[in-house]
C-alpha cells in the first residue's frame, strides 16, 4: 500500500494544484437542473466510478497538499484524471482487503477472528470512507444549536463568535458562486453581440477582434472557485481575517500525510492558498471544517471549563432530541425529561408515553472513536467504546434497567426533572421500546448492534438513530403524511428485525419500509437484508422540492441495486461474508437474498389502499414510484 501511495504522490507532484482541485470542484457542482437532470447532477456516483467519492476526493486533496510541486504539466485529457482515480480506488481497495481477505482466507478464520474483522471493516468504512451524511443546512443548524451557548468561550479562545465563523462560510460560498456566474454572464453577453452566429469559428473570430471582452473572459475563467485574499481582509477586518486565514487556509508543501487514518490536513484547512488568492474546491468542506474546529477548540479546554462544556453539550443534545420528538407526536404524547428511578438519583434521559407504548430514550453525545487499521486492535477499541457508559451499549444498558423497573410492578412512580413525581399505570398493557439516540453517526455498527451488544436473550434490541437521520425521518414522515402510529409501527418492526439489517444509514431502511409494501411482507426471520445507497432517494427528492427544484426518482428506488452485481458495488462486498442471519453466523455475500420489490404496474391496485388503480391514484406522486 505504501508503494501505491508514494506512486500517486509522485504523479501529483507533477500536476498543478488548481488542476486537481478544479477537477474535484467540478465533481461536486450540481448546477441548475430539473427532473432527471437534478437527480443525476446531485448524485456524485453518476460522475465517477469511485466507491466513496467524497472521502476519496478529500483524501486525494490531502495527498496533493502534502506534496511540493516540481515540473508541473497541464493535464491534456480526461484519461489522466481517470488514471488518478483508478490509483485512488486501488489504495482504498487495499484497505478493505486488509480487513477482509478472499472468501477462502476468511473461511479459514475462527468465529472470533471473523467477528473482529467484520466489525473493524464496518467501522473503518463508516469512519474513513463514508463521512458525515448530512445536508449543509443541517450542519449549519447543528453549529448554531449546539455551540451558540459557548460564544463567550470561543471569543476568549479565538476572538471569533459563532456568527463570525458562519459569516465567513456564507461569504466564501457567495464569492465562489460569483466566480462561477461571472464567466457565464460574459458568455451570454458575447452570444448576444454575435447576432445569432454561434459557430466555433465565428466565436473565435469575435474574441480575436474584441480584446475588451476577451481579456475579462479569460480572467474570469481563471478565477473559477477563487477569492482574492485582500477582499477577505477588507470585508472582515485585519484581526478577524487573519485568524480565519490561519485556521482554515493551507499552502501546498511536503507533509508526512500518507494514510487514510492519518490526520488529513485538507479536511481541517480546505481553503488552498495560491499566491494572493485562495482556491475553494467545495464550500461545504469549509462548513464541515468549521464544525470540527469549534468542536476541537471547546473539547480541548482544561479543568472546570472542560467539564462544564461536556455537561452543557449533553444537556443541549437531549433538548434537541426532545424538540424533534415533539414534531412527530405533538401533544398526543407525554414527555418526561431527566427521569430518575429514585428522587434525585439513578437518572435516565427521556421517557415518552404514547398510547400503549413507552419509549425509553437514552441519548449519547460522545464522539465516534477513530478505528485502527489493525483489525484486532481496531475491534477492541470499537468494542470498548461501544459498551462504555458513553457508548451505544452503555445507553442500551441504562434503558433496559429502567424497562425492568417499570415492568416489575403494574404501577410505578418515577421522578422527572429529578424530583417531580409521575406514575405509569397498567404496565401489563403496554409495550416498552428501548431507544439509543446519538449526536454523531456511527454507521453500520449502530444500524445492526448484534455483534457488539451485550444483551439478555429475551430482551429486545434497541432502535438506534443519529440526530440527522432522525431529522430526515421527520421530513419523510411529513412528506408522506405519516402519523405517529406509523412511526411507532416502524420502530416496532425495526426492533423485531434489528439483527437482520446491513445498511449505511437508517434512511435507506425507512424509505423501503414506507414506499415498498412488498419489502415488509417479503421479510421473514431467516432473511438477511442489505440496502445500498445507490442513485436518487426519497430524502433527496424532499430536499430538492423544498428548494423549488423538480427531482425525479426512478420507478423503483432499488433498481440500481438489482442491476449491479456484488462485485460491481465494492471490494468490501465482494471479499467476505458481511451479514449475520438467524440460521447461520455468517453468510456468503453471493448468497444473501436481497429484498427487492417489483415495479407496480399502472393497472394494479394502488398500494395506498384507496381501491383505485395505481395510475389513477398515487402514480407520479413520488410515494410509491
Amino acid at each position: 500500500m505504501e508503494k501505491k501511495i508514494e506512486e500517486l504522490k509522485s504523479k501529483l507532484r507533477n500536476i498543478d494544484t488548481k488542476e486537481i482541485l478544479g477537477w474535484i470542484a467540478t465533481r461536486f457542482v450540481t448546477g441548475i437542473a430539473e427532473g432527471e437532470d437534478a437527480s443525476e447532477a446531485s448524485d456524485i456516483f453518476n460522475k465517477t466510478n469511485l466507491m466513496s467519492p467524497q472521502k476519496q476526493y478529500l483524501y486525494l486533496a490531502g495527498l496533493l497538499m502534502s506534496t511540493t510541486p516540481s515540473d508541473t504539466v497541464q493535464i491534456q485529457n480526461v484519461a489522466k484524471y481517470e488514471e488518478i482515480e483508478n490509483d485512488l480506488q486501488e489504495i482504498t481497495s487495499t484497505y478493505y482487503n486488509g480487513f477482509l481477505p478472499s472468501i477462502d482466507e476468511f473461511s479459514s478464520l475462527n468465529d472470533t477472528e471473523k467477528q473482529q474483522r467484520l466489525i473493524s471493516a464496518s467501522a473503518f468504512l463508516s469512519y474513513f470512507d463514508m463521512g458525515d451524511l448530512r445536508y449543509e443546512e443541517q450542519t449549519e443548524q447543528l453549529i448554531n444549536e449546539l455551540f451558540s451557548q459557548f460564544d463567550d468561550e470561543l471569543l476568549s479562545i479565538t476572538g471569533l463568535s459563532i456568527n463570525d465563523y458562519l459569516s465567513f462560510y456564507h461569504y466564501v460560498k457567495m464569492k465562489v458562486q460569483e466566480s462561477i456566474d461571472k464567466p457565464r454572464q460574459l458568455m451570454e453577453s458575447i452570444f448576444e453581440k454575435m447576432d445569432g452566429e454561434f459557430s466555433e469559428e465565428a466565436y473565435n473570430d469575435f474574441l480575436k477582434s474584441s480584446q475588451d471582452i476577451r481579456e475579462p473572459l479569460i480572467n474570469s475563467i481563471n478565477g473559477f472557485f477563487s477569492i482574492n485574499i485582500a477582499e477577505i481582509y477588507q470585508y472582515f477586518g485585519d484581526r478577524k481575517a487573519s485568524t480565519l486565514m490561519d485556521l482554515f487556509t493551507i499552502e501546498r508543501k511536503e507533509r508526512d500525510f500518507k494514510y487514510y487514518n492519518d490526520e488529513n490536513p485538507f479536511v481541517n484547512q480546505p481553503l488552498c492558498k495560491l499566491g494572493d488568492t485562495i482556491f475553494v474546491a467545495v464550500p461545504t468542506f469549509l462548513l464541515n471544517a468549521i464544525y470540527y474546529k469549534i468542536t476541537n477548540l471547546l473539547e480541548n479546554q482544561t479543568g472546570k471549563a472542560a467539564s462544564k462544556y461536556s455537561k452543557k453539550k449533553a444537556d443541549r443534545v437531549e433538548e434537541m432530541f426532545l424538540e424533534r420528538f415533539k414534531l412527530i407526536f405533538g401533544d398526543k404524547a407525554s414527555y418526561h425529561q431527566t427521569v430518575c428511578e429514585e428522587k434525585g438519583t439513578k437518572e435516565h434521559d427521556l421517557l415518552i408515553e404514547y398510547k400503549d407504548f413507552i419509549l425509553i430514550a437514552e441519548i449519547k453525545a460522545s464522539k465516534v472513536r477513530e478505528p485502527f487499521f489493525n483489525p484486532e486492535k481496531g475491534y477492541k477499541r470499537i468494542y470498548d467504546h461501544f459498551n462504555s457508559d458513553s457508548g451505544i451499549g452503555g445507553g442500551y444498558k441504562q434503558a433496559i434497567i429502567l424497562k425492568k423497573l417499570i415492568e416489575s410492578n403494574n404501577s410505578t412512580t418515577l421522578y422527572e426533572q429529578k424530583v417531580k413525581p409521575f406514575s405509569i399505570s397498567d404496565v401489563h398493557k403496554k409495550t416498552i421500546l428501548p431507544l439509543v439516540l446519538t449526536l454523531n453517526q456511527f454507521g453500520e455498527i449502530a444500524i445492526n448492534t448484534s455483534q457488539l451488544l451485550e444483551k439478555e436473550e429475551h430482551e429486545p434490541y434497541p432502535w438506534t438513530c443519529n440526530l440527522h437521520d432522525f431529522e430526515n425521518i421527520i421530513e419523510i414522515q411529513k412528506y408522506l403524511r405519516k402519523t405517529p402510529d406509523d412511526f411507532i409501527n416502524y420502530i416496532v418492526w425495526r426492533i423485531s428485525h434489528h439483527k437482520q439489517f446491513m445498511s449505511f444509514d437508517e434512511l435507506e431502511i425507512i424509505e423501503q419500509y414506507y414506499c415498498n409494501p412488498s419489502f415488509v411482507s417479503g421479510i421473514d426471520d431467516d432473511t438477511a437484508i442489505m440496502t445500498m445507497p445507490f442513485g436518487p432517494n426519497l430524502i433527496d427528492k424532499i430536499y430538492f422540492k423544498k428548494h423549488g427544484i423538480t427531482y425525479n426518482m426512478p420507478s423503483d428506488p432499488v433498481d440500481s441495486v438489482n442491476s449491479a452485481t456484488m462485485s460491481d458495488a465494492s471490494p468490501f462486498l465482494n471479499s467476505a461474508p458481511i451479514i449475520m442471519g438467524a440460521s447461520s453466523p455468517f453468510f456468503d455475500p453471493t448468497q444473501i437474498p436481497l429484498i427487492i420489490p417489483p415495479k407496480i404496474g399502472g393497472k394494479k391496485p394502488c398500494p395506498c389502499g384507496s381501491g383505485k388503480r395505481f395510475k389513477r391514484c398515487c402514480k407520479g406522486k413520488g410515494i410509491y414510484d
